[in-house]
């Protein structure tokens, strides 16, 4: 994944990735519940995201590149909760379960 970010948001621009039967495969050892969202250290402290940036906010953590599309493995998925790859969103309907 490649994610350009907004320094005065520290939200994703965009986010591209590379998705193919492999990446989607399901691994039946994967689980979200292992997952945990943490900061990119990448990204100069000052316009890098925290998990206390949404505590008491009333927004959720929302993903650009889906977790759901990196099942093959943990790590894979586990890279699509850096907080980089995150934007606010708020309540249900709008990002909280699988599209269909």
């Amino acid at each position: 994944m490649f994610l350009p970010t907004a320094m005065s948001t520290k939200c994703p621009l965009w986010v591209c990735e590379h998705l193919t039967s492999y990446n989607v495969e399901f691994n039946k050892d994967v689980s979200r519940e292992q997952s945990k969202f943490v900061p990119e250290s990448t990204i100069h402290p000052f316009f890098r995201a925290y998990n206390s940036d949404y505590l008491n906010s009333g927004y959720d953590r929302g993903h650009l590149a889906a977790a759901a599309n990196h099942r093959h493995s943990q790590r894979a998925m586990n890279d699509t909760f850096y907080l980089s790859n995150i934007c606010p969103q708020m309540g249900k309907g709008l990002n909280r379960s699988k599209v269909e």
